[in-house]
């Protein structure tokens, strides 16, 4: 709805087997949208953009052929309608910036993904398009909140020291 009162006919966004859809809008009217798209045996990752009249999907997966327990997007804009996307990927959480109809090549934003679990993902981005990044990270012995900044002028940051970091067995929290 622009007007608050009214439904467009609904459009096709995407052809296929497409589920788990997030959506993301910003304040001046563009928005995105992330889900999992089936095609050639497999699942990828795939975005769309909504310019404020009609929507363009990806010319190219975000992730192409990964596991099917992976992703679970989530997407966050700033008031221009560029922003972050994280989600889901092996054992760790990966971020891409949004920008109209393209993103940048996916990032691992956690870099112990290939020894830890990574999991329950949140994103929040300001009207500048800053965001912020933060999982919980689990070795097995202890869990802790890990996260990171993103800024447009600067990129990524590097993973910012846990937050809170609780070690199983030895009575709670460090």
């Amino acid at each position: 709805t622009t007007d608050g009162s009214s439904w467009s006919p609904p459009v096709r966004i995407s052809t296929g087997v497409a589920y788990g859809v997030t959506l993301a809008m910003a304040r001046n009217g563009t928005g995105h949208a992330a889900y999992s798209k089936q095609g050639g045996g497999y699942w990828s990752l795939v975005t769309a953009y909504y310019d404020g009249t009609s929507w363009t999907e990806s010319a190219k997966p975000v992730e192409p052929q990964s596991n099917y327990g992976d992703f679970e997007p989530q997407i966050a804009l700033g008031a221009l309608g560029d922003g972050l996307m994280i989600y889901g990927k092996g054992w760790g959480v990966a971020g891409t910036v949004l920008t109209g109809t393209t993103f940048t090549t996916p990032l691992m934003l956690d870099p112990n993904h290939e020894t830890v679990t990574g999991y329950n993902p949140s994103l929040a981005v300001n009207r500048k398009g800053e965001g912020v990044v933060v999982w919980t990270e689990s070795t097995g012995g202890s869990t802790a909140i890990l996260g990171r900044t993103y800024s447009p002028a600067v990129s990524w940051s590097s993973v910012i020291p846990p937050i809170e970091r609780y070690f199983r067995g030895f009575g709670g929290k460090l």
